[in-house]
């Protein structure tokens, strides 16, 4: 690794995700009654990118609906050892990726159907 300063890489600071912090407040305040998620502040975005993570398919619909985001827009990630969904969505000018875990064999089939 070279340690010549004119070969620097400008690594993000917390200071960064200031806004996006910002932003989650504000979604905690706008709707206190929603599932609480697992919350994921990705920097290799800028600005950071807000993450939420759902535990089930109704989770994820409660936030989807909050949120605005088109349901035609909703992405299956079929896995063999669990699928998920998956839809992004802009926020107070920030990207927001939700994502709805725990979805089923009988599920990714019937989505599946319905897609076709």
């Amino acid at each position: 690794m070279s340690h010549n300063s004119t070969e620097r890489t400008i690594e993000p600071t917390i200071g960064d995700q200031a806004d996006a912090l910002d932003v989650l407040v504000a979604l905690t305040e706008r709707f206190p009654g929603l599932p609480a998620p697992y919350i994921t502040l990705n920097t290799v975005y800028r600005p950071a990118r807000i993450e939420l993570q759902l535990r089930t398919p109704a989770e994820f619909e409660a936030w989807r609906d909050a949120l605005g985001a088109d349901a035609e827009q909703v992405a299956l990630h079929p896995h063999c050892q669990g699928s998920w969904l998956a839809v992004e969505v802009q926020h107070l000018g920030f990207q927001v990726r939700l994502t709805g875990h725990g979805v089923g064999a009988a599920s990714v089939s019937l989505l599946k159907a319905v897609a076709a």
